[in-house]
């Protein structure tokens, strides 16, 4: 849903999209990404670098996904990381 849906922005709009979301899963990333890329979509990544502690207190703080915080825990331990293609990384 989230490739189609920014398809279909972008073939609606017809400009730049900007899209914040967390992807802490190797294999959504990818997911999005290659479907971005296949439908001719040109795709700009940044990576938010902050520390594990700093990125679980976000998590617990979160009052919009309070159940999500167990996915993104088990991620975040077993250090699946997400870089970017474009190798651009901001400080938190």
């Amino acid at each position: 849903m989230v490739i189609s849906t920014l398809v279909s922005l972008h073939e609606e709009l017809g400009t730049d999209i900007l899209v914040p979301q967390t992807v802490v899963t190797e294999g959504y990333w990818q997911e999005i990404s290659a479907g971005i890329a296949d439908a001719g979509i040109q795709l700009l990544a940044i990576t938010l670098d902050v520390s594990d502690d700093e990125h679980e207190r976000r998590i617990a703080g979160d009052g919009v996904e309070p159940d999500a915080d167990g996915v993104i825990a088990e991620d975040i331990a077993s250090n699946q990381e997400i870089t970017d293609n474009a190798g651009v990384e901001l400080a938190a």
